[in-house]
């Protein structure tokens, strides 16, 4: 995950299990988004699916220690999605 990020203003929950990180063309920085595996779950078969899978140990990156998720998606759009389900 790049070093430059922030936290995103209304998905970052202390209680987060998972970070979901993008990038942000608009603010030109990668926006974490730490949220539950069970509300994306409950919303998306996509979230579920992706879940569902055993973590790759190896390659498992954390973030104050929850699991990181890089998307492809863009931040602000994830953003959006994301806040949906809330």
């Amino acid at each position: 995950m790049q070093a430059d990020f922030e936290q995103s203003e209304c998905l970052y929950f202390a209680d987060g299990d998972v970070a979901l990180c993008a990038a942000s063309a608009a603010r030109k920085k990668t926006v974490v988004l730490r949220v539950h595996k069970v509300v994306l779950s409950l919303h998306s078969p996509v979230f579920r699916d992706m879940f569902s899978f055993p973590p790759n140990l190896a390659a498992n990156e954390t973030l104050n220690g929850v699991p990181v998720v890089e998307m492809q998606d863009d931040a602000d759009d994830l953003e959006l999605l994301v806040s949906t389900f809330y």
